[in-house]
């Protein structure tokens, strides 16, 4: 039997795949720090210059002290409130690995141990696409450079994968520590057992 593989690349769609014996339940709510919309907006606000920091929610308040822990495990190269152009704080950066594990722990709450989350190219993976097999989610990185190609593919079980570069965005990313685009890498991926962590490392590399 072929085994698939599937390719994501820095800005892939959002999906939820091969889920296994247990949908979550549309009632389903995890208390998290960004489960009010609010807070969501909130966070776009302060993106685009409409709010303070101090002004915000203690959820956004929270966000932003995670990635100022962020900030300090790696060594400044990762920093919302530093690495934007017009010098706003932005943590959308993180927010949104954030967001997609805690998709995933909501499916696994629900039962779920065979799925694969992917969130604008960054995947979180459990289990098996063969439920009760020891087969490997097979994860294909796309090709900065020749689109209809792959760089490498990945076998994950139980892990994340992130990845970041221009090739997407162009440079969208700023060098904190010289303020200027960060265009040494065109693509660069982390894999990890958090994609919180690994996509702020993606980032800051």
């Amino acid at each position: 039997m072929r085994r698939r593989t599937f390719i994501f690349g820095a800005a892939a769609a959002t999906t939820v795949g091969a889920v296994r014996g247990v949908a979550a339940d549309s009632n389903h709510t995890r208390m998290s720090h960004l489960t009010d919309l609010s807070a969501v907006e909130a966070v776009a606000q302060m993106s685009r210059g409409e709010l303070a920091v101090d002004d915000a929610s203690p959820d956004v308040r929270w966000i932003m002290g995670l990635c100022d822990e962020l900030a300090r495990l790696t060594d400044g190269y990762f920093d919302a409130r530093r690495y934007r152009a017009d010098g706003l704080p932005d943590p959308t950066g993180v927010v949104k690995g954030w967001a997609v594990e805690e998709a995933a722990f909501m499916l696994i709450e629900a039962g779920a141990t065979d799925f694969l989350v992917n969130g604008g190219g960054d995947i979180v993976a459990r289990g098996s696409p063969v439920p009760g097999s020891s087969e490997s989610w097979r994860v294909g990185i796309q090709h900065p450079l020749e689109r209809n190609k792959l760089a490498a593919v990945l076998e994950v079980r139980d892990g994340a994968v992130a990845t970041s570069g221009t090739y997407e965005r162009g440079e969208h990313v700023i060098d904190p520590h010289t303020r200027k685009p960060a265009t040494d890498l065109v693509s660069l991926t982390v894999v990890g057992l958090s994609l919180t962590y690994a996509d702020a490392y993606a980032t800051a590399a």
